[in-house]
């Protein structure tokens, strides 16, 4: 007889995609994204992967600058704290290139990037023709393209990266502006707390849940992360396995009958999760960031349903047991044009931090995709506190029915905060 988790690998490596088809979307909803026929709507299918596709490079470049700004594996030179950079940038322009600048985007005026981040470009490039064995560098060694490997177009790529960077971190309500950014796959153990909590609540509310068949959107990788970058912890995902230890640490599944399943549009991320059970010892490297009590407390428990556990002065080592990671595989999927079908009938599925990126068509889009992979009366958690969340799974018959806000830490100038929202599809 097959062990069982050579039957759950077996069974995740059937579940085959399509794009979505206009028969698939709900006419309720049909106004959201303006495709009244078939023709319509596989246009805009092809738009929103081309669109994808260009905000995924643009995402890149942004990573590119942050490892530039913060690492030190290329450079002697002081670190630039990215958002500080940003500031110190946008408020040299002339009032009327910052306007400009912030309303039309970098290629709306010629400003060179300062002078001691000009040093580091330099540097960078210098580090690119040498050996390495920093996992990082070696990724922009051997993935930079030609074209890029310029002070020019680093500096373009820094003009553009810094433009999000001051609108997000110092123009006050502009959250939309993350539906106009690149795509980030940055990630932190912090994201995870909020789904832990979430699935403690599903855990008091659900006398009997079952939530072996998972389905992560997006788990991100810890690469070069706009502030904080740390060389001396290898790239890393974490929702993935911090997901399978809240599951287990509140007893909503079994760990033999355990199955996860994460998507991404990016190849790194999903390079990542499929060669971890490879690894001679698959292991987790997680600072501890946050200061709020409850926090911590989460923190303290993270990771012992996984594996052995080892504090460090700056975190927690968590070593995750083979089998365990053995029963998390990835894949490349676009959630807003693409499914899986036949539906694979998830009993959860959890997506943090990428909501926020999609417009109301998008969402729309994504939404629908994801109810149509959850079994009647799985769960769907989220992070994104949008009216028009609600109003969308409410029209697709998949309505909130919890949610709350979280503090994490206090912070200098004011708290890290997070937020989970539980639906369920009736």
């Amino acid at each position: 007889m097959k062990p069982v988790v050579s039957i759950l690998l077996a069974a995740a490596a059937l579940l085959s995609k399509r794009p979505i088809q206009f028969a698939d979307f709900p006419a309720d909803l049909r106004p959201y994204v303006n495709a009244a026929d078939v023709a319509a709507f596989d246009g805009l299918r092809q738009s929103i992967n081309r669109d994808t596709t260009e905000r995924e490079r643009l995402g890149e470049e942004e990573h590119l600058v942050y490892f530039i700004l913060q690492s030190g594996v290329f450079t002697k030179r002081p670190r630039i704290e990215p958002a500080i950079s940003a500031r110190q940038f946008v408020e040299s322009l002339s009032r009327e290139n910052r306007a400009r600048y912030l309303e039309k985007g970098a290629g709306a005026i010629q400003a060179a990037p300062p002078p001691d981040v000009r040093a580091r470009m330099e540097d960078f490039l210098d580090a690119l023709r040498r050996p390495t064995g920093d996992q990082r560098l070696s990724y922009w060694k051997f993935h930079l393209r030609v074209e890029r490997r310029s002070s020019g177009a680093l500096g373009a790529a820094y003009t553009g990266a810094m433009r999000f960077l001051y609108q997000k971190e110092f123009v006050a309500g502009d959250a939309a502006v993350y539906q106009h950014r690149g795509h980030s796959l940055d990630t932190q153990v912090e994201a995870n707390y909020a789904v832990s909590t979430a699935l403690a609540v599903i855990r008091r509310l659900d006398p009997a849940p079952r939530l072996e068949r998972v389905l992560i959107v997006g788990p991100g990788l810890d690469f070069a992360p706009r502030t904080g970058l740390r060389d001396e912890f290898p790239p890393q995902s974490y929702q993935p396995y911090l997901t399978a230890d809240s599951l287990l640490r509140w007893k909503l599944a079994d760990a033999e009958r355990l199955s996860i399943r994460c998507v991404d549009i990016s190849s790194q991320v999903v390079h990542f999760i499929e060669e971890f059970p490879r690894q001679k010892v698959p292991a987790l490297q997680a600072p501890l960031n946050g200061g709020d009590p409850e926090y911590r407390e989460y923190f303290e428990q993270a990771g012992r349903n996984l594996g052995d556990v080892a504090g460090r002065p700056w975190g927690k080592t968590i070593q995750v047991r083979k089998e365990l990671a053995a029963g998390i595989r990835a894949e490349r999927l676009n959630i807003l044009t693409d499914r899986y079908d036949p539906p694979p009938g998830f009993d959860l599925v959890v997506t943090t931090n990428v909501l926020l990126y999609f417009r109301p068509a998008e969402l729309a889009l994504a939404l629908t995709n994801i109810h149509s992979m959850i079994r009647p009366g799985g769960y769907f958690i989220h992070n994104e506190l949008r009216p028009e969340v609600e109003k969308i799974s409410r029209m697709l018959r998949m309505p909130p029915i919890q949610g709350r806000t979280l503090e994490i830490a206090q912070g200098a100038q004011r708290p890290l905060l997070d937020a989970f929202v539980i639906h369920r599809k009736q």
